[in-house]
């Protein structure tokens, strides 16, 4: 479904923060897709927010997050989001509209709804802020502690 000619067709590069030379960077080079595929491993700050900018699209497959700082990070930054239908990306990204829920396990659906959205490419941008609870566990906590 995305094999080598529909990326480079539709010019698509696929970064992956996982160190070059790693089992999943040697197993790509023996694809047809290697072309389209970079292993990055860890980057900076000023780097992350460069490419979250320039992003078409963030793939967050984790089936092992609590929270997903990498959905909030994209999702401030206006990125569309695949990412796992689990409990931690929906509740992190509820309010995102820019966000598609993915069976984890289910390779296919996640190459359908990357194909999806290059075809259906809107160049729209969505602005979205994060919000917690935090200001009202710690007054509800402030309340109870000094109401004696």
């Amino acid at each position: 479904m995305l094999g080598n000619e529909y990326l480079k067709e539709n010019n698509v590069s696929v970064l992956f923060t996982i160190p070059a030379n790693s089992y999943l960077d040697k197993k790509t080079k023996t694809m047809d897709i290697y072309k389209h595929v970079r292993f990055i491993g860890s980057v900076n700050q000023e780097e992350l927010n460069r490419l979250y900018s320039t992003s078409f699209c963030l793939l967050f497959p984790s089936k092992i997050e609590s929270f997903g700082l990498p959905l909030i990070e994209g999702a401030c930054k206006g990125v569309k989001i695949i990412t796992a239908d689990l409990p931690y990306a929906r509740e992190a990204l509820q309010d995102y509209a820019s966000t598609h829920f993915v069976d984890p396990d289910d390779a296919s659906k996640w190459a359908y709804k990357l194909k999806s959205l290059i075809e259906k490419d809107d160049n729209k941008t969505e602005t979205f802020e994060y919000k917690d609870d935090w200001a009202k566990f710690n007054k509800i906590i402030d309340d109870v502690f000094f109401s004696n």
